[in-house]
């Protein structure tokens, strides 16, 4: 993380940059080793191999990636001048307030995810999650020139980060022992950590590329947007790869019965 920090400000190329690369690659790689060697590891990495873990990480790692569209470009962009034709003029107060329909869709969504699970089935509500977020970012890339347009994006952002990482929590409690089940939500929470870290380099590198006079071009949002919403859909990729059953725990087989861990919301955004 603090490499792909440093990056920014010294390149990519630096010594500083690439001797914390490197230390980070020997750092993960003794951990590894000393987790498979452990009897009771820290995290189970051997579980992560599971389809479930596998899963819900590249999620967790997309989802983040995804949020730059949101956390990077479109502040910038509601701040620039209204006389660019894109960009709304608003303070850190309007900012604050445009942003604000993504904690509260996300709040009011999530008690719902359990309900909706049962309904349409665990796979079904990632894929919806994962897709939300990519048409909500979609909007904002080809609708972004009144508040209102604004609004809508960032609405369904939250309402798809939601659903999605609350979803995907729930398959953790559900197909892994409780005994790591804590380890696994971790490492998903890293991995979201981390994805929004690349995210938010790459989101500063394509708008510094489109930079004319000092100002972000519209296109640059444009592209961001766009590739926020195309890493949603792979997102949606990767809620394929998580059994549509809940397996069993144990043995990796299908529960026949539902699972009698709790779903508890999350509430999580983007």
């Amino acid at each position: 993380m603090l490499g792909l920090t440093t990056s920014s400000s010294a390149g990519w190329t630096a010594p500083a940059t690439l001797a914390l690369f490197v230390s980070a690659a020997l750092t993960l790689g003794l951990w590894t080793v000393v987790e498979l060697r452990t009897a009771d590891p820290l995290v189970d990495l051997r579980l992560l191999a599971g389809r479930s873990p596998a899963g819900v990480t590249a999620m967790g790692f997309l989802f983040g990636f995804a949020s730059f569209g949101l956390v990077v470009a479109l502040p910038m962009m509601l701040s620039l001048p209204v006389e660019t034709g894109y960009g709304l003029g608003a303070d850190t107060l309007w900012i604050g307030i445009y942003m604000f329909p993504l904690g509260i869709a996300g709040t009011l969504v999530a008690p719902l995810v359990g309900p909706m699970t049962r309904l349409l089935g665990r796979r079904a509500v990632l894929v919806l999650g994962s897709a939300l977020v990519s048409a909500g970012t979609a909007v904002l890339a080809f609708w972004h020139s009144s508040p209102w347009q604004i609004l809508v994006g960032v609405t369904i952002l939250g309402l798809g980060g939601s659903i999605g990482l609350t979803s995907a929590l729930n398959v953790v409690a559900a197909d892994v022992p409780g005994d790591r089940a804590a380890g696994v939500s971790g490492v998903v929470f890293v991995a979201k950590s981390i994805g929004g870290t690349f995210g938010a380099q790459i989101g500063g590198m394509a708008l510094a590329a489109g930079t004319v006079a000092g100002v972000p071009a519209e296109s640059s949002f444009v592209d961001t947007y766009l590739l926020s919403a195309l890493l949603g859909l792979l997102a949606v990729g990767a809620a394929f790869v998580i059994p549509s059953a809940v397996r069993d725990a144990q043995g990796g087989r299908p529960a026949s019965a539902p699972t009698t861990k709790p779903a508890v919301p999350q509430g999580d955004t983007l």
